[in-house]
């Protein structure tokens, strides 16, 4: 895996949290009391500490805890590449990867260059090592972009 794999992933998982924050599916960070809390607790490593609570904050999520069994999700890749996601992130720590380059909804667009079908329910988008995670990532930004373009909150998945 790339390391443009890697920093697309920690990219969309950003884009996706704040248009679930704005939209109330779960809590926002965004405040400077969050920001500046983390700056003191982990002065060297705020950034790292601030990307895993976005994840837990997520994760714990109703929306994105309906994941069935033995499946994964955007904020839940097979081990082997969370791990190389980790790692990216401690060889980048003084990054903040939280502020995207332009608005998520464009960013999902730009990303979303596959089409799938998409229903109102959260649904299957095939296997990964069938796809492939370059791909993988373009049908899940463009599911992505329009279930809250949609406003339907379609949380996809995949084997």
């Amino acid at each position: 895996m790339s390391d443009q794999n890697i920093l697309e992933i920690i990219r969309l998982r950003w884009a996706i949290y704040y248009l679930g924050a704005e939209t109330g599916l779960w809590r926002s960070l965004s405040d400077e009391d969050v920001k500046g809390f983390m700056e003191f607790l982990f002065p060297k490593s705020r950034y790292i500490a601030q990307y895993n609570l976005m994840l837990n904050v997520v994760r714990n999520s109703e929306p994105v805890k309906d994941v069935p069994i033995g499946s994964y999700s955007l904020f839940k890749f097979p081990e082997q590449i969370e791990e190389k996601v980790l790692d990216y992130l401690k060889q980048h720590a003084d990054k903040d990867y939280s502020q995207l380059e332009e608005s998520p909804e464009i960013y999902l667009k730009q990303l979303g260059t596959i089409p799938s079908d998409a229903n109102l329910f959260d649904s299957s988008v095939g296997r990964l090592d069938v796809i492939g995670i370059n791909d993988m990532l373009r049908i899940l930004a463009y599911r992505y972009y329009l279930s809250f373009t949609g406003n339907t909150h379609n949380f996809p998945y995949f084997e």
